[in-house]
């Protein structure tokens, strides 16, 4: 502790010689080293002791206004670890967060939302006027980074706009009937159509999806292509749940591009395949020959394959 910390005084107390410690000033803000900088907040926020609880906060504060973008994501780091520690720095900590999520470079974004998730997932008026520009740097964003973003963002997403399939789902209630009907059935329906006559004809409005509801879902298109299956995994969830039936096909040819890698990712894959085929029946039909069990196939793998079928049936 020596070497991050300076500026100690210990003035003496009259009465009973106890010594008061007051930090006056961290050694590693002055340094010009940014790495040094770094590596410095990383250990201190390291320390399990609550007794350095203001210390730490005024260290990752200092560090939230670094030139750096090194420095401010080591801070965004050490947030979650004071949280941890006493979380009755939230107050405190959310505003720091509120200051980095207005970052804006690349390095600090995945950061900085990972330590929202941690400490103010409920604080969903912060991301409000970073959302554009959340969507905008998420290409750039390193992978993990973009995993974490996603999710947050498909969470946003889903209780902030509409539903583009919400006229579909009025259709799959008005179509639950009997094939064949009685008569009385059929008086009912007769009687049923006198009123709607009578009845002023009430017309849905058109679905229109919202320009922020599309940045999101154009902006994450192309991570479909990455390299990071996690990355994939989380833009078919997105896709799933926030894109139109329409365009929800895109994710399929993606997700068996996945079956081709570890058993591993092949098991989760298949698992979220299984689960969006309930849903969206035929959606994984063309790519029938994909899910053929294979001698090479580990045991688990070719039981998901037996169990699933591409027709959702």
């Amino acid at each position: 502790m020596g070497s991050l910390l300076q500026g100690y005084s210990r003035p003496d107390s009259v009465d009973g010689g106890e010594s008061d410690e007051t930090v006056k000033e961290c050694d590693f803000t002055v340094d010009p080293n940014q790495l040094i900088r770094a590596s410095a907040l990383r250990v201190l926020s390291s320390i399990r002791v609550t007794i350095i609880v203001p210390i730490m906060m005024l260290a990752i504060k200092e560090a939230a206004s670094d030139m750096s973008p090194y420095v401010r994501k080591t801070a965004a780091h050490a947030i979650p670890k004071l949280y941890s520690l006493d979380p009755e720095q939230k107050d405190q900590l959310i505003e720091v967060i509120e200051k980095l999520l207005a970052d804006k470079t690349t390095l600090v974004a995945g950061s900085v939302v990972m330590a929202f998730e941690e400490v103010c997932p409920e604080r969903i008026e912060l991301i409000h006027k970073n959302y554009r520009k959340l969507c905008n740097l998420l290409i750039d964003v390193e992978e993990w980074g973009q995993v974490v973003i996603i999710n947050m963002l498909t969470r946003y997403a889903r209780t902030q706009f509409l539903n583009p399939n919400m006229n579909e789902s009025f259709l799959e209630e008005g179509s639950d009937k009997t094939f064949y009907g009685s008569d009385e059935d059929s008086d009912e329906e007769e009687e049923d159509k006198d009123k709607k006559v009578e009845a002023p004809m009430v017309k849905r409005k058109p679905y229109v999806m919202d320009p922020d509801h599309r940045l999101l879902l154009r902006n994450t298109k192309p991570l479909l292509q990455s390299r990071n299956a996690a990355v994939v995994m989380a833009v078919a969830q997105l896709y799933f749940h926030l894109a139109p039936k329409a365009e929800i096909g895109v994710i399929a040819k993606a997700l068996v591009r996945l079956l081709r890698s570890h058993s591993e990712v092949q098991y989760v894959v298949l698992q979220n395949v299984a689960t969006m085929s309930i849903k969206r029946r035929g959606m994984f039909e063309p790519y029938l020959k994909s899910f053929y069990i294979r001698s090479t196939d580990p045991t688990q793998i070719k039981i998901l394959k037996l169990e699933f079928s591409p027709s959702g049936e």
